[in-house]
């Protein structure tokens, strides 16, 4: 899944897309501090596509090898793997995606095809669907993010995942189920419908390994035909009510992943709910996170040409909307900015405006100069130059 990340526990929603300590790399649920927020770029090494599994209608599996037969470095459950795939007619592109499971020392993404109809098409997603093959070689970096269980905690879990967003969920419920973990999980699944529902069996079969997990999927579209269980999926869309019924108690860790529009109708609900600010983690995948109550990004309006300078580059070209952010866009362009979470928090890709706006869907968290911009969940608001 292809993925801008932003994982905060909500408390730093009042603070600079990161704040208190909470992520991945450290399997102790927290964020990394200031003296690591500014990770250096690892070296990537070719992994060989073993296996191709198809999982839904738009999502494919990719088990990933190391060539040599050892094993691949343990990630913790929910980070993600960076890539870099040659696109005919775009260059060599960077692109982040879930390691949705670890086994048998390989490392499987789980990408979604993109074919909706109020979006352009997936560039580098479309592009992995259309062509690679079992025996390919894919250049990887190592097991990077910060969404990952707080190990030292006791209470109950809650998972919520919108979609794709499912993918270093699914990873976390593994990880439970390996360690025969004895917290109570909710798992609620926000889906299209049945089609579009990936790693049904796999979360059954992780279920029957589980007593203590509760699953639910609620569908936004009926089938023709389908049949629910009541007591396991349901139409609609996730509510104050579904999760009221599945979660009685506010003494919770919420795990929350999936488009932004989700995750802020879920921000709500659990607000609504009184689960505590520093209970809700989140991934995000797009440019926008999730909406700091209190705090909105100023409203902008996308007059004139979207046309981006890049300065120092010496290269102008109209902003192709396919890109989820600057940063993404500069990549597909050929330039190499500096980056580390690719979510807002860590500011690594801040970059000097010289004219123009930009605008963000959701407020960022890391603190920027006036005259900054970040990168990675930044969108040109008409012409603008960087420093860059």
């Amino acid at each position: 899944m292809n993925k801008s990340m932003s994982l905060i526990p909500r408390p730093l929603l009042d603070a600079s897309i990161g704040g208190a300590k909470a992520d991945s790399l450290s399997g102790a649920g927290s964020l990394p501090t200031s003296d690591d927020e500014h990770l250096p770029v690892v070296p990537e090494r070719p992994l060989m596509l073993a296996a191709v599994q198809q999982e839904a209608e738009l999502v494919t599996s990719y088990w990933l090898a190391s060539p040599d037969g050892t094993a691949l470095p343990t990630p913790l459950a929910g980070q993600y793997l960076p890539i870099s795939v040659e696109v005919p007619g775009h260059g060599l592109l960077r692109r982040t995606y879930t390691i949705s499971a670890y086994e048998a020392g390989r490392y499987r993404l789980s990408i979604k095809r993109e074919c909706l109809p109020d979006r352009p098409p997936g560039r580098v997603s479309n592009h992995v669907h259309d062509n690679w093959a079992v025996g390919d070689l894919i250049s990887a970096g190592i097991p990077q993010g910060h969404f990952v269980l707080d190990g030292a905690s006791s209470r109950p879990i809650v998972l919520l995942a919108g979609g794709i967003g499912i993918t270093p969920l699914l990873a976390m419920l593994r990880d439970l189920a390996a360690r025969e973990a004895r917290r109570n999980v909710v798992l609620v699944l926000a889906m299209r419908h049945q089609h579009d529902h990936p790693f049904q069996s796999e979360v059954a079969d992780l279920a029957c390994r589980m007593p203590n997990l509760t699953v639910h999927a609620r569908y936004s579209q009926r089938l023709p035909g389908a049949v629910s269980d009541r007591a396991r999926d349901s139409h609609g869309l996730v509510d104050e009510a579904l999760l009221l019924d599945l979660v009685p108690s506010p003494n919770v860790d919420v795990y929350l992943c999936g488009p932004a529009t989700f995750m802020n109708a879920m921000d709500q609900i659990l607000t609504a709910l009184g689960v505590a600010d520093e209970r809700v983690r989140y991934e995000s995948f797009g440019p926008a996170t999730v909406e700091r109550r209190g705090q909105q990004a100023p409203a902008t309006s996308s007059g004139g040409n979207a046309v981006v300078s890049f300065v120092k580059a010496g290269i102008t070209a109209p902003f192709d909307p396919r890109a989820l952010s600057l940063l993404e866009f500069a990549e597909d362009l050929g330039l190499n900015p500096s980056f580390n979470c690719r979510s807002g928090r860590c500011g690594a890709c801040a970059t000097r405006k010289l004219s123009g706006a930009v605008r963000y869907e959701s407020v960022p968290a890391a603190a920027i100069a006036k005259d900054e911009v970040l990168l990675c969940c930044a969108l040109p608001d008409g012409p603008v130059s960087l420093e860059l």
